[in-house]
């Protein structure tokens, strides 16, 4: 398994609605067009050291954490996700996680940001299951640094219900299993390009209240490096154990930020947080 050497800063956001090594499995920087391209119009929001946040005073209904992949940073899905992904109606906060550096085995042992140690990239179904040679003690070790954010935010006023857990690649790995080892029930689970970890000992690790939690998982079909059969494969093993999966699988798309998987996401998050509509009022209209 990897060790940890140093952590980079995270970052946190709120709002009212570029890696290193031989396998790299991040968007592009915020700055290259394909990421650029995923970024929709934000309404007005303060400003917080340089990400996008709502005034610190503004209560808040949901809370977002979001973690970046593989050798990435938390700058790049920082400021794509709070325009992106966002709860309709909502005011939404966001934190972005920074995964510990260590040594990666794919990547012929160079430091890099990692959730988990990897043995070999690029991943499909049938690479060494049921871990697809992934490392589930630095994984695990992972998941209580991803609790404790989830407790941060519960700690800020947030209830469990209302707090979702996100992530691309590894990070979306991540976001699968803290999810399924939370000792509270979660709003939602949003896994792109990711991989199930421990699938098979679902019925043993997972808790009771993590059954409870909808999943979102979007997979890009020409994913070259976590191939869309790890989407199949992960999706059946869930189904299989009880968990309500709405995966989506979008053509001509790669490892990389999907525009439509972002869309459909925030669809997929809104129909869930999104207050019921007050019944009409009974009656006829009064006279004036």
């Amino acid at each position: 398994s990897s060790s940890s050497s140093s952590s980079r800063s995270s970052r946190s956001s709120c709002s009212s609605g570029s890696s290193s090594g031989s396998w790299n499995s991040n968007p592009p920087s915020p700055a290259a067009p394909a990421a650029a391209a995923v970024v929709a119009a934000a309404p007005r929001v303060a400003t917080i050291g340089g990400i996008q946040a709502a005034p610190a005073a503004a209560p808040h209904d949901v809370g977002i954490v979001f973690m970046h992949g593989l050798g990435d940073t938390p700058e790049g899905w920082g400021s794509i996700v709070p325009k992106a992904l966002r709860v309709q109606g909502a005011r939404c906060c966001y934190d972005f996680p920074a995964a510990p550096e260590a040594k990666v085995s794919c990547n012929d042992g160079d430091m890099m940001t990692s959730w988990f140690d990897m043995e070999v990239l690029p991943l499909d179904s049938k690479t060494e299951p049921p871990l697809h040679g992934c490392c589930l003690s630095s994984a695990e070790a992972s998941v209580k640094r991803l609790h404790a954010r989830l407790d941060k935010m519960r700690a800020s006023g947030i209830p469990s219900e209302k707090l979702v857990i996100g992530g691309f690649s590894q990070g979306g790995a991540m976001a699968m299993l803290s999810a399924m080892r939370y000792p509270h029930r979660l709003g939602a689970v949003i896994c792109f390009s990711g991989i199930l970890l421990d699938a098979d000992r679902l019925s043993e690790i997972a808790t009771p209240e993590s059954k409870q939690v909808p999943i979102f998982w979007g997979h890009g079909e020409d994913d070259a490096i976590l191939c869309p059969s790890l989407q199949e494969l992960g999706v059946k093993r869930l189904e299989e154990a009880g968990f309500r999966v709405e995966a989506r699988c979008y053509p001509d798309e790669g490892h990389e930020p999907m525009k439509q998987a972002l869309a459909d996401a925030s669809r997929f998050l809104t129909s869930i947080f999104r207050a019921p509509a007050e019944p009409p009022a009974s009656g006829k209209p009064s006279e004036s």
